[in-house]
């Protein structure tokens, strides 16, 4: 989580919020990792496609993401 943290603080402006319990475990699935991104950017008010790619995600990721998304509305 610190990792998360600092690599979020070196292109961000505002540092997520993504809470994780202390015995998380150390790898997280990206499918996963992309949910904690996404809805930490929505409460922030963020652009998550924006996000997602400063993240590293690839496009296809970034797009499943959003089908996911989109199917739950």
């Amino acid at each position: 989580m610190e990792n998360l943290k600092e690599t979020c603080k070196s292109f961000l402006l505002k540092e997520p919020h993504i809470e994780l319990d202390q015995n998380y475990p150390t790898h997280i699935p990206v499918e996963k990792m992309i949910h904690l991104v996404f809805e930490a950017s929505k409460k922030m008010g963020m652009d998550s496609y924006s996000m997602l790619r400063d993240f590293e995600f690839t496009e296809e990721e970034i797009k499943d993401c959003f089908e996911r998304a989109s199917r739950k509305n």
